[in-house]
């Protein structure tokens, strides 16, 4: 058999059983064929509550049902219901309305559990996979001799699409193994899905003189960015951890003046120098973000 699931967009304490059946059969003999025959809607048997099943917590919101292979039609329907819910036969995914006793309307999404579960079981070996290949070209480029760089994002400059943080790196660094964008991580250590923060890291040929900062490729001196070299290598060749020089003679970030420098934004509209740590409204990303200004008022 195969299981459904059918979300409201609400707790519905007067939808039955029944009434949800009924509307359930009415949405499936309109649906298209999927190249098994038509659907049957009489192939779905029985639906019942799943609160247990509901993605946020909520009571009366979530149903289930299923439909035996050896129906009448099964085939069929179970095409029709995956093409409609999860092949983007239409804009979004398989929905149909419901009315309960009293005439309330609501939306009821559904999605076939069995492909839900089967799409995380690829995700996931595509995880590993992906996982498994970085740390085979990182220890490779371990064994060749380069040291892990990291990009940072100073307060106040754009964002660095892969492009311009490519040509950063192969302008100051020479050849490397290619930007990365660094992956957020939770409370728990586990990287998030699809998510990265701000920053790019590479491996790179040690230098004998580590630039201090990067400039960026086509805006000037004025928008300038950090970066973070392997703490073992600074150590071992006495560097300041924020500007890579030996010189520095700061006994802690705090202390070096590169790095105290970075934290402030680049646009001082009164002379003063003052930490940025992020725009509060469109107005103020227009005149401290030459990116947003240009998209906010193309030429």
């Amino acid at each position: 058999m195969t299981q459904f699931r059918i979300e409201l967009d609400r707790p519905a304490p007067l939808v039955t059983e029944v009434g949800m059946l009924f509307m359930l059969r009415t949405a499936i003999e309109w649906l298209v064929d999927a190249g098994h025959g038509l659907p049957q809607p009489f192939a779905v048997q029985s639906i019942n509550w799943a609160e247990g099943l509901d993605r946020r917590g909520l009571r009366r919101a979530t149903m289930c049902f299923t439909i035996s292979l050896g129906a009448y039609g099964a085939a069929a329907t179970i095409a029709s219901l995956c093409l409609c819910a999860h092949g983007r036969f239409q804009p979004t995914m398989l929905s149909f309305p419901v009315v309960d006793t009293e005439g309330h309307g609501y939306n009821a999404i559904l999605t076939s559990m069995d492909f839900e579960r089967w799409l995380q079981d690829r995700l996931r070996t595509r995880r590993i996979q992906q996982h498994q290949q970085l740390q085979r070209q990182v220890a490779a480029e371990v064994r060749a001799g380069r040291i892990r760089i990291t990009i940072m994002h100073p307060p106040g400059r754009p964002l660095l699409s892969e492009s311009e943080a490519a040509d950063m790196i192969s302008h100051y660094f020479g050849e490397s193994s290619g930007p990365r964008q660094v992956t957020l991580k939770d409370g728990n250590g586990l990287k998030i899905e699809g998510v990265g923060n701000l920053h790019w890291e590479a491996h790179v040929a040690p230098l004998d003189r580590w630039p201090t900062k990067l400039l960026h490729p086509t805006m000037g001196k004025h928008f300038y960015y950090t970066y973070l070299l392997e703490s073992a290598h600074s150590r071992q060749h006495g560097l300041c951890g924020s500007c890579h020089q030996p010189d520095c003679g700061a006994k802690n970030k705090w202390a070096c003046r590169v790095y105290k420098k970075s934290l402030y934004s680049p646009y001082h509209s009164d002379g003063h120098i003052r930490p940025m740590r992020g725009y509060t409204t469109l107005q103020h990303a227009e005149s401290q973000d030459p990116i947003v200004r240009m998209l906010s008022h193309p030429q």
